[in-house]
């Protein structure tokens, strides 16, 4: 029978110890793709990082931007007052967003661009013009839960791309004044569903078609355009699989949230319910 002495275990531990911090450091990064949200992703372990990796199809000439939205755990306190996404607003803790064109592992202090709000949602855009801007890629980008357990999305995005949206998935966007941003989401069930954007700062605007893959103020077969937050609904006549185009207006400097949800589901009465009672004008 082979026994082991307490010094024999304790180098043994150790040992595998090492072996596990090092795969750690040396695993492969997540890969990102242009305009695809990741899947819903729950960074369990606080203080610690989580790595990405963007490889372009084809060199690019557009600025990129990089957001991540939170999406479930403590309190986020919107400043439009609006609790339409009070299920999503909530997480418990906080993650910061880094980006590198040349560091396989961007932290604080070795990114080449950071993020690090107060609020949850982490936005980061490299311009064209900027002496980092890597027109071949690849770009590293990490995400860092330096609280509690946080959960969110991830998307890198081209200047002028639209971001593919998943129903009842939310997704943060900004918007500059007298300019659009653009999704588009598929949609196979028959119905009503809405689209609704809440405005965290500024006012902006719902576009939408099919027939174009950027609508504009002038060429649109549905708009949302009040003052303040936006709810959108649509009635889908039948079963066939169906792209629509959304573009988000900004009338001025804007920030917002923007969801897809079923008419079945229960955050579409949620939404229903508490944006008429609870959203304040601005």
């Amino acid at each position: 029978m082979l026994v082991w002495s307490l010094p024999k275990l304790a180098v043994l531990v150790c040992l595998l110890v090492c072996c596990v911090l090092l795969g750690a450091l040396h695993a492969d990064p997540i890969p990102l793709t242009l305009g695809q949200p990741t899947p819903f992703t729950l960074q369990s372990q606080p203080d610690s990082y989580t790595y990405y990796q963007l490889n372009l199809p084809s060199p690019i000439s557009k600025g990129i931007n990089f957001v991540l939205t939170p999406l479930s755990g403590g309190f986020y306190f919107a400043i439009s007052f609006s609790f339409t996404f009070l299920n999503y607003f909530l997480f418990l803790g906080d993650s910061d967003l880094f980006v590198s064109a040349s560091n396989p592992q961007p932290q604080a202090g070795s990114a080449d661009f950071s993020s690090n709000s107060n609020n949850g949602v982490e936005y980061i855009f490299i311009n064209s013009t900027d002496p980092k801007f890597n027109t071949t890629g690849p770009y590293f980008v990490s995400v860092w839960s330096h609280k509690n357990p946080v959960a969110y999305t991830l998307v890198a995005q081209l200047e002028e791309a639209p971001i593919q949206l998943t129903v009842g998935t939310p997704q943060f966007g900004t918007v500059g004044k007298n300019n659009y941003r653009y999704f588009k989401v598929d949609v196979i069930d028959a119905g009503y569903f809405s689209i609704s954007s809440t405005d965290i700062y500024g006012d902006s605007d719902i576009y939408v078609s099919t027939a174009t893959t950027t609508p504009t103020t002038t060429n649109y077969e549905w708009k949302h355009s009040f003052a303040g937050s936006d709810v959108l609904q649509i009635n889908k006549p039948d079963l066939t699989p169906t792209s629509y185009y959304i573009g988000i207006y900004g009338s001025r400097d804007s920030a917002f949230q923007l969801s897809v949800f079923s008419s079945m589901s229960f955050a579409f009465y949620f939404f229903l319910l508490f944006e008429h009672v609870f959203t304040f004008p601005d």
